[in-house]
């Protein structure tokens, strides 16, 4: 088994103390030193990592992470045996890092080492009277009182190119607000909407008064009745239901969950006669014919709902089956 060796060395500012930190298995040796576990707040440090290992080397990717938020790592440089990294705390206090070394081998495994916690302390570098108003103003206040802003050189103004500019600018804005507002008021008048299950039972009511069932037009009036309720369909759930099977239309309806299964049943049932019709050639009785529209009335009675509304002219394409004149 091919072995590895890490060195870790974390340089900041002064030297205070050191702390020493090792791991090791059969596949890996490494060891962590922090030279100084002190960094001034608002100051950067290098983090170095060198590794080598017997024989080929087989680190092909590697990265020093922290287990926490309140310091940055990013890498600065890499070399064949070196990774360079900055440390740079996010804020002032003491902070207790868990260190970890992650590399990928040729066999693309990611490994993760952990070294250990290590407590580190960011300083303050400001003035008792920064500090203050640091924590009394924010970071942005102090900025402005350590490195005040030069006063912006006067410049002269042609008062009259800029109120002309400001008046040619006003009329533009009124001639846009007044421009959209008048057609969002043309597209609310010209568009209408209506409740789908309300046209579906206008269109019912006008296939009922063809008396085609009475009239011994079994085929005709039970493809337009099919139509009519795979159009509703259609229309309050979105659903393909003119494009599909029987079958299809069905599965698709199970798998999305719309209906329940009361509903289910009843338009499993409807489809399934109509379909005999249409495609067996069976010949409903009177009776029957006039049971498939109370099935149908049945069914879009149960799928109502008040608070769907759907432009008029797509509300309209429910009785497509019947001719105009009709409707």
């Amino acid at each position: 088994m091919i072995r590895r060796a890490f060195l870790l060395i974390l340089s900041a500012g002064l030297v205070c103390l050191a702390a020493n930190l090792k791991l090791s298995n059969e596949d890996i040796e490494a060891s962590l030193t922090i030279e100084t576990t002190q960094i001034t707040f608002g100051s950067t440090s290098e983090a170095v990592v060198q590794y080598s290992g017997k024989g080929e080397m087989v680190i092909s990717r590697a990265k020093l992470e922290a287990g926490s938020d309140k310091i940055t790592l990013s890498e600065k440089s890499r070399a064949s045996s070196e990774l360079v990294y900055e440390i740079e705390p996010e804020q002032m206090g003491s902070f207790e890092v868990l260190f970890k070394f992650v590399y990928t081998d040729f066999e693309d495994k990611e490994v993760v080492q952990p070294f250990g916690k290590i407590e580190l302390k960011a300083v303050s570098a400001l003035t008792s009277e920064e500090k203050k108003t640091l924590e009394n103003e924010g970071a942005e206040k102090l900025v402005e009182r350590i490195s005040p802003e030069p006063e912006p050189a006067e410049v002269p103004i042609n008062k009259l190119a800029v109120a002309a500019w400001a008046a040619g600018l006003i009329l533009a804005a009124a001639g846009i607000w007044l421009f959209i507002s008048k057609r969002r008021k043309k597209a609310r008048e010209e568009v209408k909407y209506a409740l789908p299950h309300k046209s579906a039972y206008r269109f019912l009511e006008a296939l009922k008064f063809r008396n085609q069932p009475q009239n011994g037009q079994m085929k005709e009036y039970v493809f337009i009745l099919s139509s009519l309720l795979r159009s509703y369909i259609q229309v309050r759930f979105s659903l393909p239901a003119t494009d599909m099977t029987t079958e299809e239309f069905l599965e698709d309806a199970s798998g999305r969950g719309i209906f329940t299964d009361e509903q289910r049943k009843t338009l499993q049932s409807f489809l399934e006669k109509a379909d005999l019709v249409k495609f067996a050639g069976f010949s409903p009785s009177q009776q029957q014919a006039l049971d498939m529209m109370v099935s149908a009335k049945e069914f879009i009675r149960t799928t109502e709902d008040y608070n769907f509304l759907v432009p008029e002219d797509e509300a309209k394409s429910i009785g497509k089956a019947l001719e105009a004149e009709d409707v």
